[in-house]
Formats: structure tokens, C-alpha cells, sequence
């Protein structure tokens, strides 16, 4: 019922392939506990993380100290653990994320709670502080942006300057009104 496996262990189960240094597999309900160095790749889909728990027959996952990266999405980042339910949807906690490329990341959104949903192609974030290079300048203790090219009404990112009068705040508002205009 239950098996133990040690040192670059490799489990591959239709299109999912997982790695870690140990494995704890059991049998009845069908689970995955990995540790060290591990890696969840699925298509579009890649995590890195120290610990992994995977219901195979729920097509779930619960990750810590993990690192991701969302091919079609273009989007990375790390958090102290994520969960993947059965439907795709990703739930995080103490999240970064952000579209830039790896290693040249110019912004970054930094959040409490952040939840990715390919469902309905939204993102929504809890205590989010808009980081560029790596410095706080803005706060919402709510925001919910498209994953992806997807449009969606809403305000965009606050620009600031300063003018002879003192400091200029910029917080745009964007209409979509429909998939081919906008305001």
C-alpha cells in the first residue's frame, strides 16, 4: 500500500511528470508526498518547490516554497505555497508575480493571497503591493486583472510626477466595451 523511494526519484503519470530527491507513494486514495528539489511539470505548467502532496485521482496539488511558470500566460513568480484544484484554478500565498521575463523582471505585483483561475482568465490578488524594481509604489488591498492578452474594464496602473503645483496623480480608468473597441 505504501512505497518508499530515495535519490532522483521520477514519477510520470499520463501527461504529468514529477521529480524530487525522496517520494512517499501510497496506493488507496492514490497520493504523491515528495521532498527536495522538486518539479511538477504538466503542459503550460511548471513548479518548482521543497515539498509536494499530489491526489492523483483528484488531480490535485499542494506545493511549498515553490517557484512557477505559466507558458502560455507569460507569467512567473514564487510564493510560500501553492494549491492546484482539480479545475486548474491556482491559489497562493505570499505571491510574486509578474509577465516580465525571467531575470529581467522591471515590475512585480507582491500579494498575501493571489488566485489564478484559466477558467474565466482572471486573476485576483489580496494586499498587493505594486513593486518596480523591487520598490513599493502602490497599494490595493483588492485587484483583479486578465490573465493573459484578455481585455477587461478597470483601473490601470497609477502613473506619478511632480509639476510646478506639487505632485501629479494619475489613476487611469479603462472601458472595454466590446471585443473590438474600447474607450
Amino acid at each position: 500500500q505504501v512505497s518508499m523511494l530515495k535519490g532522483n526519484v521520477q514519477v510520470r503519470q499520463g501527461y504529468r511528470y514529477l521529480r524530487a530527491d525522496t517520494a512517499t507513494l501510497k496506493k488507496n486514495p492514490q497520493q504523491v508526498t515528495m521532498e527536495g528539489n522538486v518539479t511538477l511539470r504538466e503542459p503550460g505548467l511548471l513548479l518548482l518547490g521543497d515539498r509536494a502532496d499530489v491526489m492523483v485521482d483528484e488531480k490535485t496539488a499542494q506545493l511549498e516554497n515553490v517557484q512557477y511558470l505559466m507558458h502560455q500566460e507569460h507569467i512567473h513568480g514564487s510564493a510560500q505555497s501553492l494549491s492546484r484544484s482539480e479545475t486548474g484554478v491556482v491559489s497562493m500565498i505570499d505571491a510574486k508575480y509578474t509577465y516580465c521575463p525571467v531575470g529581467s523582471e522591471q515590475w512585480a505585483l507582491q500579494a498575501g493571497s493571489l488566485t489564478l483561475d484559466p477558467n474565466d482568465s482572471q486573476g485576483r490578488a489580496r494586499n498587493v503591493t505594486l513593486r518596480v524594481k523591487d520598490v513599493p509604489v502602490f497599494y490595493t488591498p483588492y485587484l483583479q486583472f486578465p490573465l493573459g492578452d484578455q481585455r477587461m474594464s478597470g483601473f490601470l496602473v497609477p502613473s506619478f510626477g511632480t509639476g510646478d503645483d506639487g505632485v501629479d496623480i494619475e489613476v487611469p480608468y479603462y472601458f472595454n466595451l466590446a471585443p473590438n473597441y474600447d474607450l
